[in-house]
This record gives structure tokens, sequence and C-alpha cells, in this order.
């Protein structure tokens, strides 16, 4: 029987050393690669909100809306002497509204602009039962708009069909807010919105009896839904949402947990500008 013959005995015992060496690395390298560990392990695509590079100036192109938060603590307190209830949903199909960013407006993003911070005037026709924003507050005032901006799509582009699509207002830290009146009634008690979002953080009422985008939706953000409709409005989410709650015009819905709430309005899921007199704040 021949001897097995190794390769490495006909070098001398350092440069076999050596040898032996450089093949123990190669097989390092193919063994790192091997068990799944490269550089793109780790190398997730960074969010826009944020940036690798040092932060050498004011980031304010893009903001995610769940980094709005503030005084809880005071805007989750219940609101006196106030009660909701439900109606049945026209046509309802049960949607995904907590991932759905036409109902969770917290999953778009928006930027500041440097458009005209006061109420603008229009051409063209006017909704005579539009909603209207003074109603937000419980003075029917125009509020001071420190700031205005452009929301975001889904795909991560400003909505570039209007300067503003996204209306900071002042508030007070707290002040309670109320559904904008409209002239549309939704069933035959007078309610005027059915509730298709609702957190925390944020509220989106629409102007129909169905769980869609269709006709007016308003979205508020950096407000505190009142407890006991937040409540509702999760437990028929959970059943299927065949019911909604349902609101009249002027009726609290919950407290500012910041010193602006931002409001967005769509028609028919088109963004509008919110600074529009003829439309939102007729006679101011």
């Amino acid at each position: 029987m021949s001897a097995t013959h190794d390769p490495l005995a006909s070098y001398p015992l350092p440069r076999r050393l050596s040898v032996i060496l450089v093949l123990m690395a190669a097989g390092g390298v193919i063994l790192w690669g091997g068990l799944g560990l490269p550089e793109r392990a780790w190398a997730h695509p960074v969010p826009r909100a944020f940036t690798a590079e040092p932060l050498t100036e004011t980031v304010e192109s893009f903001i995610y809306l769940p980094l709005a938060l503030s005084n809880y603590s005071l805007a989750c307190e219940p609101i006196p002497d106030v009660r909701y209830a439900a109606l049945s949903v026209d046509n309802p199909h049960n949607p995904d509204a907590e991932n759905d960013p036409g109902y969770n407006l917290g999953l778009l993003g928006y930027e500041l602009t440097d458009a005209y911070r006061g109420l603008v005037d229009y051409g063209g026709d006017a909704d005579p039962n539009a909603p209207q924003f003074p109603a937000l507050f419980s003075d029917q005032r125009v509020p001071n708009f420190p700031n205005v901006y452009r929301l975001y799509h889904g795909w991560g582009e400003p909505i570039t069909d209007w300067p503003v699509t996204m209306l900071g207002m002042e508030v007070g830290e707290g002040e309670v807010l109320h559904v904008p009146e409209s002239g549309y009634r939704i069933d035959p008690q007078g309610y005027q919105v059915l509730v298709i979002y609702a957190s925390e953080q944020r509220i989106a009422i629409n102007y129909t009896r169905g769980d869609h985008l269709l006709g007016y939706t308003v979205y508020v953000e950096n407000v505190c839904v009142e407890p006991s409709l937040l409540e509702l409005y999760r437990q028929l989410d959970a059943a299927g949402r065949t019911e909604l709650p349902a609101l009249y015009g002027s009726q609290p819905f919950g407290r500012a947990t910041t010193t602006e709430i931002r409001v967005v309005i769509r028609d028919g899921g088109a963004a509008m500008d919110p600074r529009s007199r003829k439309d939102w704040w007729r006679g101011r």
C-alpha cells in the first residue's frame, strides 16, 4: 500500500507554516461570507426623516408625524359632560385603518414651506355646506398660523397641487377641540361625521356615513382623542367596523397636546389648501 502524498511535505517548515496560515485566512473569508454576515446585513434603507451625516443645520424638510408629542397628562384628561354614540356604516368593508395612510396620517410625513401664513383667496365656486374650521374652537376664532406645511404622498414626495396642504394652528395646550360644522347631516338625529381613525395623537373624521375617503375628511394632528371616544372607536374597530362613532357639529372630540395643532382636509381623497377663505373660513 502506497503512502498518502502530503502536498505540503516538500516545503521547508517555515514556508509550510506560511502556506497554512494563508489557507486558514482564505477559509475564514469564505466562512464569513457563508454565514450571511456581509456588510448589507445591517444596511437597511435610512428613513428620509433622518440622515447618516453629521447634523450641521436644522433638519426640517421631512418630519414624521409621530414625533410631534407633548403633555398627555393634561391633554388626555376626560372632557366633562360629553357622551358618544355609534352609527351603522353604509357598505362596511373593514379596512386596516391603523396601517392605511388614508386613515392614519401618522404613516405619512410633511415638510415646512415658506408660503403665506394666513387666509388666502382662491377663485371658483365654493360648497356652501363645506366644513368650517372656526368651529374647531369654542370661541369660533381664526387662530394664528405659526407654520404651514406640504403633506407627503405615501411614496415620500410632497403633494404639489396646492402650496399648502397642512395648516398649523395656534392653540392653548390642553384646549378642547370640536368638530368643524358643516351643512351635511348623515342621519335624522343630526350627526355630521363618522370617526374613521382615532388615537392619543390624532383623529380623522369623514362627513359621510361610509368608512372611506369620499366626500370631506378632516384630520387633526397633535390632539389626544377624548378617552371615552377613543375607547368606543377601538371597540368598534376591533368588532369589524360595521359601526363607527358618530359626532355632531361642534361636539368636542379631544384636547390639544401642544400649542400647535396641524389640520389637513381632503375632498374625495385629494388634499386641499386649508387656508382657503371661501371654502373653510367663510366670512372671515
